[in-house]
């Protein structure tokens, strides 16, 4: 899937969060990811918003939360940083 990045969003991602674009690509093909529909959209409730957190790790091994919307150019990011607690028990539940 083509990853749509939307002006700014990847110097934001490394002066925020010091996350790299390529480590944004390795989280979301990791075989293990977890996707769910983002917290903040559920409790909004807001019918159409198509906000989803992926958990992934990436190929040294850290676990990034990120935060994507479909569309029907490819998937566009909105953020990634380091996974927080909730996102760490996600990821590992089976």
């Amino acid at each position: 899937m083509k990853l749509i990045w939307p002006k700014g969003v990847r110097a934001k991602l490394w002066v925020k969060h010091r996350v790299r674009p390529k480590e944004v690509e390795e989280a979301l093909q990791d075989p293990r990811r977890r996707v769910r529909r983002a917290e903040k959209a559920k409790r909004q409730g807001k019918k159409g918003f198509r906000r989803y957190q992926t958990v992934g790790r990436t190929h040294s091994g850290r676990l990034l939360s990120v935060y994507s919307e479909p569309t029907p150019e490819g998937l566009m990011i909105i953020s990634a940083y380091d996974a927080d607690e909730k996102a760490w028990r996600f990821y590992t539940r089976r």
